[in-house]
């Protein structure tokens, strides 16, 4: 049985009278233990598709399983109760500010019924195992970025997810933070056995970390399956390049001269 089978998915958006297809017949599986990457640039779908996933949208045709349960299918209580296995983490971090570290990854414990205490010691596991024992009492605005994200991975992991969702998580980072973050997930994928999804638009991610990949473009899914096996060759991310370009030349128009590469 796969951890994740996304059938036949479409998603639709209404905007006064016009009608946009974010997602058009997805067919994707993700078996346990996977670290399954989804490239596509902006608009390409990624961020509609992952949410798909723990159902914070809802497809608008088609099926979503995870742990053979079909979301669709569940009501809103036996839906919470399948997401406290689907952890996800941010681009931009997501930690509530007027809380310290240690604070931030008890937060969803205590929500959750845990008793302080027993939270408190889970809390201290985590932050070892990020490497942030010495940043306990540090408020979000005191931690780099890649600080910051090591803390939304501690607190993702703290209810014990199966699956961990991953939207564009490095992609506020520079490259030897992104490096360090990647590190970090590849263990917690070999140690705790966490099937990961993570969104992107660099292929230097995919080939670091991933498995299998899908590509996205236009809603539509052009490719999928093991990173050895699917085609990528260097004219289907014409479009990845093309971002760059439009990116650099924001840099430019706002008088920063430095260039720099999206893609990886």
């Amino acid at each position: 049985m796969h951890e994740i089978e996304i059938k036949n998915l479409s998603k639709s958006f209404v905007d006064k009278d016009t009608k946009v297809d974010a997602l058009r017949d997805i067919n994707i599986t993700v078996d346990k233990g996977d670290i399954f990457g989804i490239i596509g640039m902006s608009g390409a779908g990624k961020s509609t598709l992952i949410r798909c996933i723990n159902y914070l949208e809802k497809p608008t045709s088609g099926q979503v399983i995870v742990e053979g349960k079909e979301l669709g299918q569940l009501n809103e209580k036996e839906l919470r109760e399948q997401r406290q296995d689907i952890a996800m983490i941010f681009q931009h971090f997501n930690l509530l500010q007027q809380k310290n570290v240690i604070d931030n990854i008890i937060f969803p414990l205590v929500l959750q019924g845990v008793k302080k205490k027993e939270a408190r010691e889970k809390a201290f596991e985590l932050l070892s195992k990020v490497g942030l024992e010495d940043k306990a009492k540090s408020y979000p605005s005191q931690l780099s970025g890649g600080q910051q994200q090591r803390v939304a991975i501690a607190r993702a992991l703290a209810a014990d997810p199966k699956i961990l969702l991953c939207d564009e998580a490095t992609s506020a980072l520079d490259p030897q933070t992104t490096a360090s973050i990647l590190t970090l997930l590849k263990e917690i994928n070999k140690e705790y056995g966490i099937t990961i999804v993570l969104i992107t638009h660099q292929m230097s991610v995919v080939k670091a970390i991933c498995n299998k990949v899908a590509v996205l473009e236009e809603g539509q899914l052009i490719e999928s399956g093991r990173l050895e096996d699917v085609n990528l060759p260097e004219d289907k991310f014409f479009w990845l390049n093309k971002e760059n370009e439009l990116k650099n030349k924001e840099f430019e128009k706002a008088g920063i001269k430095e260039v720099r590469n999206y893609v990886g």
